[in-house]
């Protein structure tokens, strides 16, 4: 067994098992909490065993697993012999630990970000296919809004590594590393220095509003379509106002913000509908 200097929370950089896809969902803990956790197993043993999954492969229980590793120890094994190995790691991590919802969105994010829900695997006993996990039942299952896991999947495609990181060590808010990728217009370099930038306590920068399109000498179905296109861009400007409203008054609750911002999503998906009806009275004119 590899040890490692638990005075520094230096740990193994490979475990001893072949890891489930599902177990890396959740973030490894690090530093003074990974220490505590190896300072418990050594003075009352390892109480809770990892479960690895039917081929061995270990399914939750990294952390526990990593601690043992820097001890010297046996770990303690279970075997898990359901169907649903993501269900299993959400439900026992989502009562185990105390992520933000930011962490939460970003684990959703990684959820329903697998293909047709699951990566392929053996299929489980009898055959059955795993059902598809959409983006509403991934924020079902971590007990977030839609809008930040939709936030938090823009961090996880064009954020970098050291932004990413931050929303899951609950560095940084998942809305606040959206905005930073907005202000960059998704340009890595500028992502990474905007987020030095918000790291040292700096704002993130406004994006650029969009230039209101004034009606000018138009048909009516012009103007109409112009009008269309303000509002759209102000719901726009005031859905963003949403995520700086939640970040400056503390007595909006979550589950407001993600109300007001689902009510404005709405609200631009239907005048896009009827942009869109619009459009195609004008192409058939």
């Amino acid at each position: 067994m590899t040890l490692v200097n638990t005075e520094t929370g230096e740990t193994p950089s490979t475990l001893n098992y072949e890891v489930h896809p599902a177990a890396t969902l959740f973030p490894l803990i690090e530093g003074d909490a990974f220490r505590a956790l190896v300072d418990d197993i050594k003075a009352r043993g390892q109480e809770v065993p990892v479960v690895l999954d039917r081929d061995g492969r270990l399914l939750d229980g990294r952390n526990r697993a990593r601690a043992c590793q820097a001890l010297g120890v046996d770990v303690k094994e279970t075997r898990y012999a359901g169907d649903d190995p993501y269900g299993f790691v959400v439900s026992h991590n989502m009562h185990r630990r105390h992520l933000t919802e930011s962490q939460r969105a970003m684990v959703a994010a990684k959820l329903a970000n697998l293909g047709n829900g699951r990566p392929k695997e053996t299929p489980p006993i009898g055959g059955v296919s795993p059902t598809p996990i959409t983006t509403e039942s991934a924020a079902k299952s971590l007990n977030v809004s839609t809008t930040s896991v939709e936030r938090a999947r823009s961090v996880r495609d064009h954020g970098t590594p050291e932004l990413q990181q931050s929303v899951e060590k609950g560095e940084i808010s998942v809305s606040k590393a959206a905005n930073v990728i907005t202000a960059a217009k998704k340009n890595p370099v500028r992502v990474a220095e905007i987020h030095a930038e918000v790291k040292a306590g700096k704002p993130v920068p406004k994006a650029a509003k969009p230039t209101p399109v004034r009606p000018a000498t138009f048909g009516p179905r012009r103007k109409h379509k112009v009008v269309i296109e303000s509002v759209a861009a102000s719901l726009g400007g005031l859905a963003i106002a949403c995520d700086e409203i939640t970040e400056l008054d503390s007595s909006i609750t979550n589950e407001e913000a993600a109300q007001l911002a689902g009510d404005l999503s709405k609200s631009i998906r239907s005048l896009n509908r009827i942009k869109a009806l619009l459009n195609n009275k004008e192409n058939t004119r």
